[in-house]
């Protein structure tokens, strides 16, 4: 999946990196029962004093410091990543065709479950040929795909109670509003998501937003497989893992150290000091966006297509 002026794909250099190993998860369609629902004021609130983001224009917002009594604080929730692949950047004409989602939860950041679903789109007439030549998409490979509405639920059933982690994450919510309109489905985008885009942006001092390949490639993030939903968003959960697990003057160290073989030193759970998850908790929230309307959706997406 490609949004517009934020995520390229660039070929990795050769050699060809090693096959990564992230444990004994395996990829999962079952559902769950479902429980969704919109995430209340109260929950936005966090344990300590922080500022969020606004979707408009980054404006930034003081936010209570305590949580409302038996709410869950917002960084305390599973982490869902979310990544799609659409037939083509059109909300209104094109279909998600593909859901990959992965579920974690802080501090540690070990994979709870994956989720992979193959979606059979209204239509290929009139779909972006590109845009099905990176999904992978084919007759044969998209025999077993469900039909959106199938998929929204299989999706709905995985992530209840989660927070939403994304990479240029107003793409896939623009598609998701236009998905759950069509199918009567609600409750699965939230008010508040994680944007990792931004980040990394920060972190790796980008002036613009980077595309995901390209900071994955500066971390030395082996890929699986070339393209799919679930690798996206596998590779956006490997993102997230190292920007979690080095501080910012850390991170800055380790860079030059890197190489496609660094990968093992970094892989299972993440151990930290509990001065160090409160000074990262702090940080993160710096990313979490809290405006999700269709509105704030578009006008993200056109500030991002101008970087």
């Amino acid at each position: 999946m490609f949004p517009s002026g934020s995520r390229t794909f660039i070929e990795r250099p050769a050699p060809r990196a090693p096959q990564r190993d992230r444990g004994s998860s395996t990829i999962s369609t079952s559902c769950w029962t479902s429980r969704s629902r919109r995430v209340s004021t109260s929950e936005k609130i966090l344990r300590r004093p922080v500022v969020l983001y606004s979707a408009d224009n980054r404006h930034m917002t003081e936010i209570s410091s305590e949580p409302v009594s038996g709410s869950a604080p917002l960084l305390d929730r599973d982490l869902v990543f979310l990544d799609f692949e659409m037939s083509g950047g059109d909300r209104d004409r094109h279909d998600i065709i593909e859901i990959g989602a992965v579920r974690s939860r802080l501090p540690d950041l070990a994979v709870i479950d994956q989720l992979s679903v193959k979606v059979a789109p209204r239509s290929t007439h009139g779909a972006n040929q590109e845009s099905l030549r990176i999904a992978g998409y084919s007759v044969k490979e998209w025999k077993t795909a469900v039909p959106i509405d199938e998929g929204l639920r299989r999706l709905q059933a995985f992530a209840p109670g989660g927070l939403m982690v994304g990479w240029a994450t107003y793409n896939d919510l623009l598609f998701l509003h236009a998905a759950t309109t069509r199918s009567g489905i609600e409750g699965l985008s939230g008010d508040v998501y994680i944007e990792v885009q931004d980040w990394a942006q920060a972190r790796l001092h980008y002036p613009k937003s980077p595309g995901l390949q390209r900071v994955a490639d500066q971390l030395k993030i082996v890929r699986d497989q070339e393209h799919s939903a679930i690798e996206d968003a596998l590779v956006t959960y490997e993102v997230f893992r190292m920007l979690w697990r080095h501080g910012p003057d850390e991170l800055d160290g380790v860079l030059p150290t890197l190489d496609w073989n660094s990968y093992a030193s970094f892989a299972g759970p993440i151990s930290m000091g509990d001065d160090d998850d409160r000074a990262r908790r702090l940080e993160l929230a710096r990313y979490a966006v809290t405006e999700t309307s269709l509105d704030a959706l578009l006008a993200l997406r056109n500030r991002y297509s101008r970087d």
